[in-house]
């Protein structure tokens, strides 16, 4: 909780909390309070880039929204806040967009959330990917349709898989095919993270989100 943050002569200023702001913070903390007070905070860095282009900060208030879904331990994880200020946070401020940005995040983000795929696909004997197992399975293990991707996207799926972001561009996918990766992808997270609802901020990331 920040006093006065929104009032004229804050001295917090309301734009040190916007989506992936990184902070350096001294927080009063007390025991069975939800809601902690800050003390003291200061910017690591002043973002140039993510508040003023409305893609990015539409790719920025999605990835938050997820990250406050899936994050629930209060004890500090150094492999993935690396992973969140250099590959993600970073390359939002600094580099031009990818139109693969958001699959890479979500797929990426799942290998410290302890659920990264199998990539295990081969064309003849394990052609479909499982969304329950999280790994390719033959169509004689298929049970439920509904969470086994199709034949298409299992393939664009494996591609995607084990790559870095400059790679995805290989992939060849269009704007409505990646959207649907997307949608195959949240629901791969509903599946594997409890609690995991709507994202509220899914329309805006898909009216911002895309190109040819």
């Amino acid at each position: 909780m920040v006093n006065g943050v929104r009032s004229a002569r804050a001295k917090n200023k309301s734009v040190f909390f916007q989506p992936l702001t990184l902070l350096d913070m001294v927080v009063y903390e007390r025991d069975g309070k939800g809601i902690q007070r800050i003390k003291e905070h200061r910017p690591v860095r002043v973002f140039q880039a993510i508040p003023f282009d409305v893609i990015k900060s539409g790719i920025a208030l999605f990835m938050t929204e997820v990250l406050m879904k899936v994050i629930g331990e209060e004890e500090g994880d150094e492999k993935l806040f690396s992973f969140l200020e250099y590959k993600c946070i970073g390359y939002l401020e600094e580099e031009k967009m990818s139109k693969y940005f958001p699959l890479y995040f979500l797929m990426e983000l799942s290998r410290y959330l302890g659920f990264y795929p199998h990539n295990n696909y081969e064309s003849e004997k394990y052609p479909f990917f499982d969304l329950m197992e999280g790994r390719y399975i033959g169509e004689e293990a298929m049970i439920q349709q509904q969470l086994i991707m199709t034949l298409r996207f299992s393939k664009f799926f494996s591609d995607c898989l084990d790559k870095e972001l400059s790679e995805l561009e290989k992939v060849g996918m269009n704007r409505q095919e990646r959207k649907a990766m997307l949608d195959w992808l949240i629901r791969y997270y509903r599946l594997h993270i409890s609690n995991f609802e709507k994202l509220q901020s899914l329309e805006v990331l898909e009216q911002v989100w895309g190109g040819n």
